[in-house]
């Protein structure tokens, strides 16, 4: 479903690797448009820090993204990704590697 303005939004992404041995990214894809960088490990992209932040449990292998105030232009594509199978240049992502595993995560508005 596509994000209604104003809500918050957290997407759960669970990991068969370890969040404290790896760096996870977070990609995103609008319709129509290029992929785009928005965080590794809890590192968020600058343009992207009043909106979205990242926690990490590593009890349970979790990596999730919360935004807040989403609006329409936050309509995409989410993608949790382990760092090492994504390519960047000055935080572009230039090139996104076949993944060994792929998982559906949680999405919840509120």
């Amino acid at each position: 479903s596509e994000p209604v303005p104003g809500q918050r939004l957290t997407i759960t992404c669970q990991v068969s690797y370890s969040v404290s041995s790896y760096y996870t990214a977070w990609i995103r894809q609008p319709a129509g448009k290029g992929l785009e960088w928005m965080s590794y490990d809890t590192s968020v992209k600058d343009s992207l820090k009043n909106k979205f932040s990242v926690n990490l449990d590593s009890s349970s292998n979790t990596v999730t993204l919360n935004g807040q105030n989403v609006q329409s232009e936050d309509t995409a594509v989410y993608y949790c990704a382990r760092r090492d199978t994504v390519r960047y240049n000055n935080r572009r992502v230039i090139q996104k590697l076949l993944p060994l595993k792929t998982t559906t995560g949680n999405i919840q508005f509120s």
